[in-house]
């Protein structure tokens, strides 16, 4: 079996949630089909808006992140619900979680220099600074 290839996030408008990982979270779109799916790069799996499945409810999204304090204030003005606050973890690692437009739960997880339970090699990296 191989690494995880890409995961699919039902979304009710695709517009809006494109601009959102877009714009709002710095992903390169890797492709897109018409109004049906946005593909984006994250640097691991590649996460696929897709307006063709149903949405049964939110989803919770994990990235690693640099920058978490700039990320988050950034994120906060222009109007992202913070729904856990940052603090350590007992692995080690600074946690926040927030809310993107249609409810899903993205966690951003930023090391703190000791390796804990939840530390991974190169996993998917958020930009902090915006476009």
């Amino acid at each position: 079996m191989g690494k995880l290839d890409e995961v699919h996030l039902p979304v009710l408008n695709l517009a809006r949630m494109r601009d959102y990982y877009e714009a709002e979270l710095g992903f390169g779109v890797a492709f897109s089909h018409e109004d049906r799916i946005v593909a984006f790069d994250t640097g691991g799996a590649m996460l696929v808006l897709d307006a063709t499945k149903p949405r049964t409810g939110p989803v919770y999204l994990g990235f690693q992140v640099t920058g978490t304090a700039e990320l988050i204030a950034r994120l906060a003005a222009r109007g992202t619900p913070v729904v856990v606050p940052t603090s350590k973890q007992h692995w080690g690692e600074l946690l926040t979680i927030v809310e993107d437009p249609e409810g899903n739960r993205l966690a951003f997880e930023e090391g703190t220099g000791s390796k804990g339970h939840h530390h991974r090699p190169q996993r998917a990296r958020v930009r902090a600074e915006g476009k």
